[in-house]
């Protein structure tokens, strides 16, 4: 079992290949039942996600495959409603395949080995319940076991149970199985749709479980008696699916309905800023601070009419994409920012942070980046085509970290060699650097850092890619090598490409051996002859 732990991909491996997850599954149950791996509610919350997943793309028999062998390891943790779930869509699942030899009686030996765990005995009268695990902390799948005798118990007493299905509703959300939950929940606002929090509770897990016509339905539904909430509950399921000009719509319309709100505007200004409309994302911003009530007044028991912090950096962004330089010092204050001078742009120096963008081809990189200012950075390296940023461009970036820093008691080497990641927001001032490759030999690094230096001096930039592994072929040594330089040139938007090959050859020229830059060469006009020859005689 330990070399099997240790070729056993991780879990987040099988969150993004879906095709893992049917092995890896296997192998966890065998794990498990070995005694090499914990049988925990985690596990049980993973399995229930996947399973979630499956049903919702209509993959019926991986789904009860995959649900099977969770039932089998809920009922190990003697987890009873949770196995009993996992019955129910199972059962449901049954309807739909064209085959259920074999795979019927494992479902309904499934639902007589759950129905056969037994039941907890309540701690409190039923009407207590919900108080009772208020004041104490029981893992979630006790308190779904709980929870669902309670229920029981009101079973037609509408007044008295529908504390409970939301409590069980969340629960069971909580624990992976957010159709189960909708599904709870549709019982008791068919009887009710006029329940705010039941139809809260119910559109929060119907959009977790991607249920699109569910949410159309329960939004039609609370449109009768509220239209505002069915707006809301339109504009969450927009913004879950990233239609995010249908989200604005949305949340639009609630505002005309009731011009006091703040969580729509929150997200009707989070929708603007994906759309890049920054202008109308810092107004929605700022209405948001003008009618919220400071922190620590009186009147505001449900917290949503506070004044929050990530406002207050949302705010800076925005202000920072549209330049508003005086709005993002004036909100800076109130998080007790100093900034090195009292009015214009701000155009600081303060630490080195790293900015995700996305390559052309779909993946991410983290660039080096100095940060100028709250939510504003220069990018640092010369990049290629794959980017469509470059040296010198200054960038807005969102506020959120995406990576927490190490903890307090990790290696001092890796604190003092982190950096903050923060996500690219929009291109603010383009440099307009071009970029050009140079490959060769390296002189050593007096005479590197004396090219570089001119280099600085007169505007360029250079970014070298290669490591201390890049070897390059010596001529006058059969199958001997050279340390080589492989590096990106950026040229300024005040040099033309003939100025920079001029450059170069004269700040080059008597290196002992000599570098290419063939496509410079080309764009400046000058003859490629001797950069293919050093092509073809180091190897390049």
């Amino acid at each position: 079992t330990e070399e099997a732990l240790a070729l056993l991909p991780g879990r987040a491996e099988a969150e993004k290949h879906a095709d893992l997850r049917g092995a890896w599954t296997q192998t966890v149950e065998l794990l498990v039942a070995a005694g090499a791996r914990e049988n925990d509610a985690e596990l049980g919350a993973v399995l229930a996600g996947w399973v979630g997943y499956l049903d919702g793309v209509g993959a019926h028999r991986p789904c009860v495959d995959l649900l099977l062998a969770a039932g089998r390891l809920a009922l190990a943790r003697g987890a009873r409603t949770v196995a009993l779930t996992l019955a129910a869509t199972g059962e449901r699942k049954l309807t739909r395949l064209r085959r259920t030899d074999g795979v019927s009686e494992q479902v309904a030996a499934l639902r007589a080995a759950a129905e056969a765990l037994p039941e907890p005995e309540l701690p409190v009268p039923p009407g207590e319940l919900t108080a009772h695990l208020a004041e104490i902390q029981v893992p979630y799948e006790t308190g779904a076991d709980l929870l669902s005798v309670a229920l029981d118990r009101y079973r037609g007493e509408q007044a008295g149970a529908t504390e409970l299905a939301v409590l069980l509703a969340t629960v069971l959300g909580g624990l992976g199985h957010a159709r189960a939950a909708a599904d709870l929940l549709w019982r008791y606002v068919e009887d009710d749709p006029a329940d705010r929090e039941l139809t809260g509770a119910l559109g929060e897990m119907l959009i977790e479980a991607r249920d699109a016509e569910g949410v159309r339905r329960l939004a039609d539904r609370v449109a009768v008696s509220a239209p505002a909430d069915g707006h809301w509950t339109r504009a969450r399921w927009a913004a879950a699916e990233g239609r995010w000009a249908e989200a604005l719509e949305q949340c639009r319309a609630i505002l005309a309905l009731d011009d006091k709100v703040l969580n729509t505007r929150r997200l009707a200004a989070h929708a603007a800023t994906e759309l890049g409309d920054h202008a109308t994302a810092q107004r929605l911003y700022l209405e948001l601070l003008e009618r919220a009530v400071p922190a620590g007044d009186a009147g505001d028991e449900d917290g949503h009419r506070t004044v929050q912090e990530p406002d207050l950096w949302h705010l800076i962004t925005a202000a920072s994409a549209n330049r508003d330089w005086a709005v993002v010092r004036s909100t800076g204050a109130l998080l007790d920012i100093e900034f090195d001078e009292p009015e214009g742009p701000v155009d600081e120096e303060w630490q080195l942070v790293s900015i995700r963008a996305t390559r052309t081809n779909g993946a991410t990189s983290d660039l080096p980046a100095l940060r100028t200012g709250p939510a504003t950075a220069r990018i640092l390296p010369v990049l290629g085509d794959d980017l469509t940023l470059n040296h010198g461009d200054v960038v807005v970036f969102a506020p959120a970290l995406l990576e927490r820093p190490p903890a307090e008691d990790a290696p001092e080497e890796e604190r003092q060699h982190w950096r903050p990641v923060f996500g690219l927001l929009t291109l603010l001032d383009p440099a307009g650097y071009t970029t050009y490759w140079i490959d060769g030999g390296r002189p050593g690094d007096e005479p590197w850092s004396v090219l570089r230096e001119e280099l600085h001096e007169a505007g360029y930039a250079v970014w070298v890619y290669s490591g201390d592994q890049y070897r390059i072929t010596d001529p006058a040594e059969d199958g001997d090598t050279l340390p080589g330089v492989y590096a990106a040139l950026g040229v300024p938007p005040t040099a033309s490409a003939a100025e920079a090959d001029a450059l170069l050859h004269r700040l080059t020229g008597g290196w002992p051996h000599p570098l290419a830059w063939p496509e410079l060469a080309k764009a400046a006009g000058a003859d490629l002859s001797r950069h293919e020859e050093i092509v073809e005689r180091y190897g390049l």
